[in-house]
């Protein structure tokens, strides 16, 4: 009931008219309604776009409500369409890498990632150093995508013929991560190989303590990162705006709760906005 009344309270609060941001001039209550109608389109769609869900993204595109006809001069500065989906190629693109990436296939992925974006600016390290507790496998396959050309110490694998085949693989990519990051001394690094070299010390790793490092769930935060690599690459956010918006509101709720405002214990933002 005190929920009930709170979120009563929340919605009785007038919303401030939304001006064009093109013109300093007032606009009506209708075109104000369009105003933060399209905006909340355009958080949403920019989200699918952001991710690569090209087409989620053009049926919602689709099939968006249209928005009143008014004065077309009070709709200066509202989007009447999406110029989010003119890029429609680069979206399809990195959902390919995406899907690659989920499907645990990481050496098509990296071919994808090298293929369509070349550009050496782009640095994956960092992103994927963040999910360092994730799938051991998917995480270093996109820590190598930058690495286009590497030296390869083709004498080191002459004793591995009589090993089985998935452990001579494991410790062939392990002497090529080594190389790669043999000049590499940041910490997440060194402690992200240090794990996936342990893995070699245990006969079933999945029964291990280090066995989350081989759980598939890890394999998404690590498409994640690689996206957001990429659009960074691209001069793009590595967060889209609904993502932002969200973290804002749940920090503002922390905020109200260390302050001890009783009413935020009525709020979850996940629950209550989200689900």
């Amino acid at each position: 009931e005190e929920k009930t009344r709170l979120w009563n309270e929340i919605n009785s609060i007038p919303m401030d008219l939304i001006s064009s941001p093109l013109t300093t001039a007032p606009i009506s209550q209708a075109a104000s309604e369009a105003n933060l109608t399209s905006a909340v389109h355009h958080l949403i769609l920019s989200y699918l776009v952001h991710h690569g869900y090209s087409d989620t993204a053009k049926t919602f595109s689709r099939n968006t409500v249209q928005l009143p006809q008014i004065d077309n001069s009070e709709m200066e500065g509202v989007e009447s369409e999406n110029p989010l989906l003119d890029k429609d190629k680069d979206m399809i693109n990195r959902q390919r890498i995406r899907d690659a990436v989920l499907a645990g296939d990481i050496d098509h992925a990296i071919k994808l990632t090298n293929t369509f974006y070349p550009s050496d600016a782009m640095d994956v390290d960092e992103f994927a150093a963040s999910t360092s507790d994730d799938s051991i496998d998917d995480l270093f396959g996109v820590s190598s995508v930058k690495k286009k050309t590497s030296k390869r110490q083709k004498n080191v694998w002459s004793g591995l013929h009589g090993l089985d085949g998935i452990m001579a693989e494991a410790l062939k990519f392990g002497y090529k991560l080594q190389d790669d990051y043999r000049d590499d001394y940041r910490d997440e690094i060194k402690n992200t190989l240090k794990d996936a070299f342990s893995l070699l010390a245990y006969t079933d790793p999945r029964r291990s303590c280090v066995s989350h490092l081989l759980d598939p769930s890890g394999r998404e935060p690590v498409a994640n990162s690689l996206n957001s690599a990429i659009l960074v690459s691209q001069g793009k956010p590595a967060i889209p705006p609904l993502e932002k918006a969200y973290r804002q509101a749940s920090v503002v709720l922390r905020e109200l709760s260390r302050n001890s405002v009783g009413s935020s214990a009525f709020v979850n933002v996940r629950q209550d906005c989200l689900v």
